[in-house]
């Protein structure tokens, strides 16, 4: 029997008096199955059902299957689903945008400080969302023309004066000055002195944190002028709104090759258009992003893990290439592909490529090695600084949710997303986007660590507390896992213990 509030080890309510009694578990295939499947086994009151079972006391599924979720639900706190209802208001990349800029606008929060400029374009269909990306193309590419003008004019006056010709010089600075004049789209003086400033300079007190901001309804147009890291080359990326490793995603250089390409989109589907961070902080001259493992129990308590890690490119950055998706796509399942030779060459879901160019093992690096890095590097920010920021921004987006999440308030039912940030050359935290079933495949011995820690601290929050061991048998028994102990609980907020 399983109770909706935890309950001690063989106490009398659990009605498990008899030791020989299990709990009994169907695990889908895929997406390393067989790890969560070990870490349950590891509690050796729990055995492999069928999935067909209806007295199944939980089910691992890959996605929440409505048929299934139906069933748990009349199951009541009987049968556990590692699924919440109502995933798409943060798993759908069109939804999270759209909840996350209106909870922003009602809190006075500036939502492109948090997320890239992005556009949520309906193929086909008179969009307004359309006829603004047009609009802020336009302005992009105005000024990128008067930029190169007045660099052009800046040469000449250069050149005259190392000539010594005084009436040209002045006549190529009255040039540059109605350039810059004309311009409707010159950064604010904030966004000038951020550029001066250098980014090896940033503190943990420097990151900019989701407060109530006066830019909380600026235009995407002003907001990628003070971006500084958006660059210059208007350069976007285009997403599916619903598809996972990497699958559908193109990045395009100006408006023409990106219209070039939703004319060739089904009429009536969604497409999200981003600002690509065209100044990325790299690792060794290659794009990198960060994934952070996110928990939400059965009580809509927020945990997020300790540990992050970074997926890394294969391929050098340039941001002139915009057709090499090894470039600027960090997903596994992409740069799994990239093979020495055999390009088209796709492995197993785990498999390494003993074969490949020497990069990092399994395309990852731990928070160590990125603290390691920036010092290096002359940064004072660290793996915690940016930990720190990941946290605010994963409790913003829940809150922006959090009537849609999860909305009967289940009691069966939890969730681990995987949520992806970039990290640019200014140490901003930008978020990406929020995945459900989060890969988990040991592609490496860092991830298999991550992992394995991961599960253990999962199921220790979210499963043996409604699932207690029989008379008996005790917790105690579980192996030590290393990891287990790192979901740090960031809503709601723990109370301060020295408070009296």
């Amino acid at each position: 029997m399983v109770h909706d509030e935890p309950v001690k080890e063989g106490s009398e309510q659990d009605g498990s008096s008899n030791p020989e009694a299990k709990f009994s578990f169907f695990v889908g295939p895929g997406n390393n199955s067989e790890l969560v499947r070990k870490t349950l086994e590891r509690r050796p009151w729990w055995e492999l059902g069928k999935e067909d079972d209806p007295d199944l006391n939980l089910k691992w599924l890959q996605v929440r299957q409505r048929s299934v979720a139906e069933w748990v639900r009349r199951m009541g706190n009987k049968q556990y689903l590692n699924h919440l209802d109502g995933l798409t208001c943060i798993g759908r990349k069109n939804e999270l945008y759209f909840n996350l800029k209106a909870y922003c606008e009602k809190e006075k929060i500036n939502v492109h400080e948090i997320a890239p400029p992005t556009f949520v374009i309906s193929v086909g269909e008179a969009c307004p969302e359309y006829v603004e990306f047009c609009r802020v193309c336009k302005q992009l590419e105005n000024k990128a023309r008067g930029q190169g003008a007045s660099e052009k004019s800046a040469k000449v006056v250069k050149s005259n004066e190392k000539a010594g010709k005084g009436e040209g010089a002045t006549s190529s600075d009255n040039h540059s000055d109605n350039l810059s004049a004309a311009s409707t789209d010159e950064p604010s003086s904030d966004s000038a002195s951020r550029t001066a400033s250098s980014s090896k300079n940033a503190s943990k007190a420097s990151l900019k944190s989701p407060g109530k901001s006066s830019h909380s309804k600026m235009s995407r147009g002003d907001a990628i002028s003070n971006i500084n890291t958006a660059g210059e080359r208007n350069i976007w990326i285009v997403k599916p709104t619903n598809n996972n490793r990497g699958n559908g995603i193109r990045v395009f250089r100006g408006f023409n090759d990106v219209d070039a390409h939703l004319k060739k989109k089904q009429a009536g589907s969604q497409v999200i258009v981003q600002k690509y961070i065209e100044r990325p902080l790299l690792y060794k001259g290659r794009k990198f992003d960060i994934r952070c493992l996110v928990l939400v129990d059965n009580n809509m308590s927020i945990y997020v893990y300790r540990r992050f890690y970074l997926r890394t490119s294969s391929a050098m950055y340039n941001p002139e290439n915009v057709q090499d998706l090894f470039v600027h796509l960090t997903n596994y399942a992409v740069q799994k592909k990239k093979k020495k030779g055999k390009p088209e060459r796709e492995l197993d879901e785990d498999e390494m490529d003993e074969e490949d160019e020497a990069m990092e093992e399994g395309n990852n690096l731990s928070m160590d090695e990125l603290t390691a890095f920036l010092a290096e590097e002359g940064y004072r920010m660290d793996a915690n600084g940016i930990l720190a920021r990941i946290q605010e921004i994963v409790v913003l987006v829940f809150q922006a949710v959090w009537k849609k999440l999860n909305p009967l308030r289940e009691k069966n039912t939890f969730e681990i997303f995987g949520w992806d940030f970039l990290l640019d050359e200014e140490m901003n935290v930008w978020l990406i986007e929020v995945n459900t079933n989060p890969y988990i495949g040991c592609s490496s011995q860092l991830l298999r660590t991550i992992f394995t820690g991961m599960l253990e601290g999962a199921v220790r929050k979210c499963i043996d507390p409604f699932f207690p061991p029989p008379r008996g048998r005790s917790l105690d028994e579980v192996e030590e896992v290393d990891g287990s102990d790192m979901w740090d609980k960031v809503y709601p907020a723990e109370p301060n213990k020295d408070k009296k």
